[in-house]
């Protein structure tokens, strides 16, 4: 978002805003403009900019003191049969005020409460003429949503008694239009908002029960008369959803927010905000449901689309990046969940949100003091499996310390060394020989589980050592997952589970392998894990790719660069069916294609594809993160 070709194109959007007259808009891009100009230390576009908001200043307060004559002019009229006449006024005035500011709601309340107050105490078909009393409903509705906007439980029951007698005579036009198709369907039309609107105040005060009904008809109305693709719909699904989620019916709830999802990716597209809405209440329901992967999934793909259109410095990424640390936090995953909420506090600070920052630093507080109580709880564990005797109690050694260490690991998110520690205390509980000729069926996979783990923790902890350790103890688990696969023939879904616990056990000794550069002893491994994952594969698989990924490495260490090529496009094709086009593993990909076409002397290919990592990095993680730089 700082970068000067955005900002000219930010300054060109405020000018067209400017000129149509919409100049709370209009201030919006400029302000965003004049920091990046501040920022790349362009002085000329700098006082460009300055002048534009300057010259918006001015044009404001002209606008402002037009819609105030107006105003005044209303007022000057008499009393008696000129109600027409000034509501006309009145709501040119109201027009301007709303140009003028983007959420300047009390100015705008305060000039539609006049509206309102300018109309006849009888708005009905047996007082009004048609023209009459479509003026008059459209001031009234204007009134229920700007009541609504300004929020607050007094404004939201004021919305409801106003939009009680929007509802009334819209339903009296709609009986009135019986037999006219076109103006029956506008009536419907009408209708239709008029009860989504007050459905929506009633769900701002949690009357579900209320709200339901009017939501239901405006939902069935729209459905009945939906001609191509409808964006109001959506809004009306997403609220009958909330309603659902108000009354705990989540499965309800998760069912009308998927609809809304569904047809807001068909009329916007599926990086739209909207999506994004849709996107997050999804993950709230999932929550609520206990699906927790599921839920942190489509809130990271909210946040995905929110970072794209709004920047990472914008509040509404914040509240989201808020959202996801409270998920992991009740997850237990302290680590991981301090970085969303240190990116949040972030931009709090920036915007100045007083409030929302003291919230976040006391999230974050509330995480330091878990994580020390979690770190506690770990060491709680670790001390009475060492209290534990020597002889056949290994099991249960074996699994306080594996309760130890995965506290530790999700108390840290880059924190390998006191988790490895803890992992090497793990391994030496195991007793010496660990096959299927000691061990039972239930105690041979807890060790095998706690091995495999400790390779893992060893790759990430890196340095050659450690790289060695990991092949060595990548044997021991390689040789028992495969006489397990061999002792599972003719179970089709024990095999499939063996053969899957193999394929992961030969993709992490290659990856050990990989590390020591030895390519020809790492080959055989990866390339049998892609078999057998290739084989069982059944829908999107997250973990085929890495292998991909990894046999590309490997034929690249091995200077095959076409071979590498080959492997590395196969990975990024499943990496972007699997996470979508702009997700990092993507981005991983992009690069290791652009290292080979490097390579291979293609080097404006190179260029392409490494802009495309670069441009999902900055996107993800903003300009000044390290895989970035």
């Amino acid at each position: 978002r700082r970068h000067k070709y955005v900002a000219y194109t930010e300054e060109g959007m405020g000018n067209l805003l400017k000129d149509e007259g919409s100049l709370g808009a209009a201030a919006v891009y400029f302000t965003e403009a004049l920091e990046t100009a501040r920022k790349i230390e362009d002085d000329s576009f700098t006082h460009r900019l300055e002048a534009s908001i300057a010259s918006l200043d001015q044009a404001k307060g002209e606008m402002r003191a037009h819609a105030m004559a107006y105003a005044e002019k209303a007022d000057n009229l008499g009393p008696g049969g000129q109600w027409q006449s000034k509501l006309e006024l009145l709501r040119k005035a109201l027009g301007l005020i709303r140009r003028v500011h983007t959420e300047g709601f009390k100015e705008a309340l305060e000039m539609s409460e006049r509206v309102v107050k300018a109309l006849p105490a009888d708005v009905s078909q047996q007082t009004l003429g048609e023209a009459d009393l479509s003026m008059a409903m459209d001031a009234l509705q204007e009134h229920v949503e700007l009541l609504i906007e300004r929020g607050g439980e007094e404004n939201f029951k004021r919305a409801v008694q106003v939009a009680d007698r929007v509802v009334a005579a819209r339903s009296a036009r709609t009986a009135n239009r019986q037999g006219q198709a076109d103006d029956q369907d506008e009536a419907k039309t009408l209708y239709a908002t008029a009860r989504y609107w007050r459905a929506r105040a009633l769900v701002k005060l949690e009357d579900w029960e209320k709200a339901l009904p009017d939501v239901e008809e405006a939902v069935q109305i729209r459905t009945a008369l939906l001609v191509g693709k409808d964006a109001e719909l959506p809004k009306m699904l997403s609220l009958q959803g909330q309603i659902y989620f108000g009354k705990e019916q989540f499965e309800k709830a998760l069912e009308f927010h998927e609809k809304a999802k569904e047809l807001r990716t068909a009329v916007f597209g599926a990086d739209h905000l909207e999506v994004a809405a849709s996107l997050s209440n999804i993950s709230q329901v999932l929550g609520k449901l206990g699906k927790v992967y599921e839920a942190k999934t489509a809130l990271e793909q909210a946040l995905q689309i929110q970072r794209l259109q709004l920047g990472r410095r914008h509040k509404y990424v914040a509240y989201t990046e808020e959202g996801m640390g409270n998920l992991l936090k009740d997850e237990g995953s302290l680590g991981a969940a301090a970085v969303y909420f240190t990116e949040a506090l972030e931009t709090a600070r920036k915007i100045e949100d007083d409030s929302f920052t003291h919230r976040l630093e006391a999230s974050i507080a509330s995480l330091d003091q878990a994580k020390g109580e979690m770190r506690a709880h770990a060491m709680a564990y670790a001390e009475k499996a060492d209290n534990l005797g020597p002889g056949g109690q290994w099991q249960s050694k074996l699994e306080l310390l594996r309760k130890a260490l995965g506290l530790i690991r999700r108390v840290h998110t880059e924190g390998f060394k006191e988790a490895l520690e803890m992992s090497e205390r793990v391994v030496k509980a195991l007793p010496a020989d660990v096959s299927q000729q000691t061990l039972g069926e239930a105690d041979l996979s807890m060790a095998m589980d706690a091995l495999q783990e400790h390779v893992e923790l060893l790759i990430e902890r890196g340095g050659e050592e450690n790289f060695k350790r990991a092949v060595q103890v990548a044997d021991r688990v390689v040789a028992a997952r495969s006489a397990r696969t061999a002792n599972r023939q003719g179970q089709a879904d024990d095999q499939d589970e063996a053969k899957t616990l193999y394929a992961t056990a030969r993709y992490w000794r290659a990856r050990a392998l990989v590390k020591l550069e030895d390519w020809e002893k790492a080959l055989p491994d990866v390339e049998e894990a892609v078999q057998i994952r290739t084989a069982l594969l059944v829908g999107k698989d997250a973990e085929l790719p890495k292998m991909l990924s990894l046999q590309g490495q490997i034929y690249f260490g091995k200077e095959q660069f076409e071979k590498a090529l080959e492997f590395h496009e196969k990975a990024k094709e499943l990496r972007t069916a699997v996470f979508g086009a702009d997700h990092l593993e993507v981005a991983a990909s992009l690069s290791n294609i652009s290292q080979v076409l490097g390579k291979l002397g293609k080097v404006y290919e190179a260029k392409t594809a490494l802009e495309q990592a670069l441009q999902i990095q900055r996107l993800q993680l903003g300009r000044r993160h390290k895989y970035v730089a």
